[in-house]
């Protein structure tokens, strides 16, 4: 069986920090690239003057992004191992020594919202705490007993804390040029971003709407591939070296500043091996024990610095290749196709730009019913406790049980209870599925249903005509399980038959476009039983399942036909309603 390859992460958010102790825009100030990874879109680019500001526009970002974050700042996360014993925050017991240096700087260091900060006295105040001078590079009205201008002429190399740490080590000997924790000015110093940095990331690991989402690799994670633990909207932070995409690649950018141009080039290049399926091995670097457990504990390390120092390379190998899909399964040459399941969403999705799934019995018809009534609705893969946390943090309801009165899975209650503003609708099929769409590169998700089957074609086709390439429409039926959620694919009739009317649909709208040999298949199969659907959903497997359980009347909803002229489109907030 094909196994349908998600993507890590939603949106890839790369910041190049500044320590400017005035708010500033242009060289040598914040900015922060948004990518959009299914698509590759560049959605934002940024430059906010103050540190305060940039910190509320990540909060922004990410709270209006429904699945995974990843934000990759331009500073060492880290410190050089056995900083945190020097300057006496080593207070044993569980909390580690890289979290107890992120707690010590932002308790020491103050910025307020003009950007004025008091970085060198805190830095003044480390190296008398060390009891040498490590830290160094100051304004000379700065300076004094526990600060230099200049690095000083008596530090050794074998001084401890080192100057470099491990990864920075190995990036020195591959022949690249990362700079000192230490130097907080001047040419190339990155001491400053650190001292500012690290406290606006604790504090977004901290925030209250926030701490549940965020994960701080690799100190929160692991030197490992964090995917299969991660929740859904789970948001990770990792330091990330802009600099390390080649000069050619950064100034195909077209923008005036560098530093623009480097965050764009990065998460450009962080996005595309994403969709590649290529993106875990940056989180997983082939290190020894040894060098895992100080980088794990302290140091961090760079994302996508590998072993021997050397970032890794764009990666080549296409997506069909990773998710094992012949090449002539993807129905070429027609410009509505049909399959079943992820493994038929995993097959067509590279080559559509719109993308219909159906799921009769019951979320694609939940859907029809919910966004009818204004209802938005944020697909979910499973009801549990991380649910009840996702529906908080997006201010939404949570379906639950039908028999608790509630708003649920049911497209009749749906229809009538007190509608809400949005609905998070958990669903093992239909909600993974509308997931995976986004996450494997499709531009348009929608969910169709017998009751809305000519809403969602006319906006199927009238989506499909604005795209340049991907013209093709795919409708995907979601089929159920047998035994258990994740057991083998059970192809539902009454999938079968959503799915034809919504070709139906297209063919009778328009007329020159050509259907597969499966469309149109199953587009028979919807004009067979078109005059008897209630009565066919009543004798099938799922609907007399639902029967059995006393929900005849969800049955007699999903076999409405085209009663509603609102198609369901998935945005970045979820299924939102297309008249």
């Amino acid at each position: 069986m094909v196994r349908c390859v998600a993507l890590t992460f939603s949106q890839v958010v790369v910041v190049d920090w500044s320590a400017s102790a005035v708010p500033k825009r242009g060289a040598d100030s914040i900015w922060m690239s948004v990518i959009d990874v299914a698509s590759g879109d560049l959605l934002g680019l940024t430059n906010p003057p103050t540190r305060i500001e940039a910190r509320e526009e990540l909060v922004r970002i990410v709270g209006a992004c429904t699945g995974r974050v990843l934000i990759g700042a331009d500073f060492p996360m880290g410190p050089p191992a056995g900083y945190t014993k020097a300057i006496g925050a080593d207070c044993g017991g569980e909390v580690r020594p890289w979290l107890q240096t992120w707690q010590t700087l932002s308790e020491l260091v103050a910025d307020d919202s003009c950007n004025c900060n008091n970085r060198f006295a805190v830095a003044a105040e480390l190296n008398r705490r060390i009891g040498q001078l490590q830290y160094w590079g100051t304004p000379a009205r700065q300076a004094g007993e526990w600060l230099t201008v200049k690095k000083p002429l008596s530090r050794q190399a074998s001084a401890r804390p080192a100057e470099f740490r491990t990864v920075e080590r190995l990036l020195r000997a591959a022949g690249h040029r990362p700079f000192s924790w230490w130097q907080l000015y001047g040419a190339g110093s990155v001491g400053s971003q650190i001292l500012t940095g690290i406290p606006v990331m604790n504090s977004l690991r901290t925030d209250p709407g926030l701490s549940d989402r965020v994960v701080v690799w690799p100190f929160e994670t692991g030197m490992r591939d964090p995917l299969d633990e991660l929740a859904v909207d789970a948001v990770v932070m990792a330091e990330v070296w802009p600099s390390m995409s080649p000069a050619a690649v950064i100034d195909e950018i077209d923008h005036p500043v560098k530093d623009a141009r480097q965050v764009v080039s990065l998460a450009q290049r962080i996005a595309a091996a994403d969709r590649v399926g290529a993106l875990p091995s940056w989180f997983a670097p082939t290190v020894d024990d040894h060098v895992s457990g100080v980088a794990v504990d302290e140091e961090g390390w760079v994302l996508g610095v590998t072993a021997s120092g050397q970032p890794i390379t764009e990666p080549v190998e296409p997506a069909s290749a990773r998710t094992g899909v012949a090449e002539f399964t993807r129905q070429r040459g027609f410009d509505i196709r049909f399959e079943w399941g992820p493994e038929g969403l995993a097959a067509l999705a590279p080559e559509v730009g719109v993308v219909i799934l159906v799921d009769i019995l019951r979320f694609t018809t939940a859907v029809s019913a919910a966004v009818q009534r204004g209802t938005v609705v944020l697909p979910y893969r499973w009801n549990d406790a991380t649910a009840e946390a996702f529906a908080r943090r997006h201010g939404a309801a949570l379906a639950g049980l039908r028999e608790h009165g509630r708003q649920s899975l049911s497209p009749a209650d749906l229809l009538h209870h007190e509608p809400v503003e949005r609905l998070v609708l958990p669903s093992p099929n239909g909600s993974a599925m509308s997931l995976d769409a986004r996450a494997l590169g499709v531009r348009h998700v929608l969910a169709g249903s017998l009751r809305n089957a000519a809403a969602t074609a006319r906006l199927a086709l009238r989506l499909a005509l604005r795209l340049a390439e991907h013209e093709a429409i795919a409708v995907i039926a979601c089929g159920e399980r047998w035994g258990q959620a994740q057991g083998p694919l059970r192809p539902a009739i009454e999938d079968a038959i959503g799915a034809g009317a919504v070709i139906d649909a297209l063919l009778s709208q328009a007329p020159q476009c050509r259907a597969s040999p499966e469309a149109r298949a199953v587009a028979t199969t919807f004009a067979d039983v078109r005059n008897t659907l209630f009565e066919t959903l009543c004798s099938c497997a799922s609907g007399v399942e639902l029967i059995v359980r006393g929900w005849r009347d969800d049955v007699a909803v999903a076999a409405q036909f085209d009663v509603s002229p609102v198609a369901a489109r998935l945005t970045d907030v979820g299924f939102e309603p297309v008249r």
